[in-house]
């Protein structure tokens, strides 16, 4: 077991038999409090946590090991089998994972839409923890104990003025239990829509000065989230700085979302900026991840709902076809067709649309896309705070009437009601920080071709044999892209795939190169 990490803390107690290890933060207990939780409670200890945190607990004299994740899975533990022996780490990144064989599931869930579905990892038999859980560690396995789950209750029947007070309320306890754990530096990652201004104006009103910080692909455009968020920060007194998203080498962005990326996290179009953020010495970033809505229109369909949690349909591999053997693609298709089921399966039924919405959230979009891309890029500046899903906004949501949901209705009026000047600066129209990465790839073609044919990768069989696979980048969420992958096309050129056009279907790019390369 490894929980090695910047910012792991642990508690021993030998003369008890009992340790804890903790990586992330907590902000209910201390490590002393979580033992004597634990000693009261046994493995239900967890539901009294607040935090954002993976934890291990040592029970000698029970014989027992336990791992624990937060209600979101905010920072990652992963697992896997070998022989007779249970290897657990909070790094995907261990050799023990790492030269194993890549999984066909995981290498489409990570072309399809950037990102892994239910458990899986881009290595075959290593599995990601399951959020909102105790886990029994043994030789044999983890067996997962679920502490908390989101269920929706009847309606609340209370006046919207009182269900308002409480939300306003339950935002600013929930703002302060970090800021006590925040440090001398507080830096927000501040936008142009409701949710970072709302942060901005309850982290204001805390009387403790606030950095803020935007991302931007050149100067600021008039009306985008970097030249909303410098107005807001001025209206609100706050130092801001602007960074730059990307700085101009697209094979150094490629290489540091695949370091830093690890195969978890989606492709980062500001990776340069979280780079250039540490200069800055944050002791803490505050982001505004939250769970009161994000579509006016609730998804009316399965194949919609699953395009707001980001997730395409199997079609989005139809791009290799002809590329990769017929096989190997099949098996493709196949393997994310099949976790594109398995998700909707554990999507229970007799659900509204915003009810659905809100569960595939907490399912896949948080603390498989989301969480993955704070954890690994903005978590490696400074610890990161998420007090919009603090567990006592979770709880309040269960019982929200639907109509307050939609359109983050009753959030929006709340922070109207903490701060009536919160809109005074307009809503952002465009975010104004990805890069045209068609345009970069194909300007840097050359050296890329150079660096990736030195690679000399393994040709795609349906698996990789260790250490000679080559990393999946995916270098878009929104337009262009590029999957670079696993080598051995039958045409001699190299293939760079397009933004998709009209019919859906991604344009090939080619140039002659030392090296054959498909996508994958």
């Amino acid at each position: 077991m490894e929980f090695g990490a910047l910012g792991t803390r642990f508690l021993v107690l030998p003369e008890r038999g009992l340790a804890v290890v903790l990586r992330g933060e907590l902000y209910s207990h201390d490590l002393q409090a979580v033992l004597a939780l634990y000693t009261r409670h046994g493995a239900t200890f967890a539901q009294h946590l607040e935090g954002s945190f993976a934890l291990a607990l040592v029970d000698v004299p029970a014989g027992h090991l336990w791992a624990v994740t937060d209600r979101m899975a905010s920072l990652k533990v992963y697992a896997a089998q070998e022989e007779d022996t249970l290897l657990v780490s909070t790094q995907l990144n261990r050799p023990e994972f790492t030269q194993r064989p890549l999984s066909p599931a995981g290498v489409a869930c990570a072309v399809a839409s950037g990102v892994m579905l239910g458990d899986l990892t881009l290595y075959q038999g290593v599995s990601s923890l399951d959020r909102a859980c105790v886990h029994a560690l043994a030789p044999d396995g983890a067996t997962a104990r679920p502490y908390w789950a989101f269920r929706f209750g009847p309606p609340s029947r209370r006046p919207v003025a009182e269900l308002r007070a409480e939300l306003a309320g339950l935002l600013r306890a929930a703002v302060d239990r970090r800021l006590r754990r925040a440090g001398p530096r507080v830096f927000l990652s501040l936008s142009g829509g409701y949710d970072s201004r709302g942060l901005l104006t309850l982290l204001s009103s805390s009387g403790r000065e606030i950095h803020t910080f935007s991302y931007s692909d050149g100067p600021p455009r008039p009306g985008s989230d970097a030249d909303v968020a410098r107005q807001l920060a001025r209206q609100y007194g706050a130092p801001h700085v602007t960074l730059q998203a990307y700085r101009g080498d697209v094979g150094a962005a490629l290489r540091r979302n695949a370091a830093w990326g690890q195969g978890v996290a989606n492709f980062c179009d500001e990776a340069d900026a979280w780079a250039e953020l540490a200069g800055h010495a944050p002791s803490a970033i505050f982001a505004g991840e939250q769970l009161f809505g994000w579509y006016d229109r609730p998804a009316r369909s399965m194949t919609e709902l699953l395009l707001h949690a980001r997730l395409p349909d199997a079609q989005a591999l139809a791009g290799l076809q002809g590329v990769l053997p017929a096989a190997g693609h099949a098996r493709l298709q196949g393997a994310y067709g099949h976790e594109l089921q398995a998700l909707i399966g554990r999507l229970p039924s007799g659900l509204d649309p915003t009810q659905l919405e809100t569960l595939a959230y907490l399912e896949q979009l948080g603390p498989r896309r989301l969480m993955p891309w704070r954890e690994q890029f903005a978590g490696r500046v400074a610890p990161v705070h998420l007090p919009l899903l603090d567990g006592a906004l979770l709880e309040f949501m269960q019982t929200l009437p639907r109509r307050l949901i939609r359109e983050k209705t009753l959030f929006k009026q709340a922070l109207l009601e903490l701060d009536p000047g919160l809109m005074r600066v307009p809503l952002a129209r465009v975010s104004g920080y990805a890069p045209d990465w068609t345009a970069e790839l194909l300007r840097g073609r050359d050296t890329l071709a150079r660096q990736l044919g030195a690679a000399a990768p393994a040709a795609w069989t349906g698996s990789c044999p260790p250490r000679r696979s080559w990393p999946c980048w995916t270098a878009s969420r929104r337009c262009a892209g590029i999957h670079c992958a696993v080598p051995s096309a039958p045409c001699g050129a190299a293939h760079w795939w397009g933004p998709r056009g009209g019919s859906g279907r991604r344009r090939p790019v080619r140039w002659t190169g030392r090296r054959c390369c498909c996508v994958c």
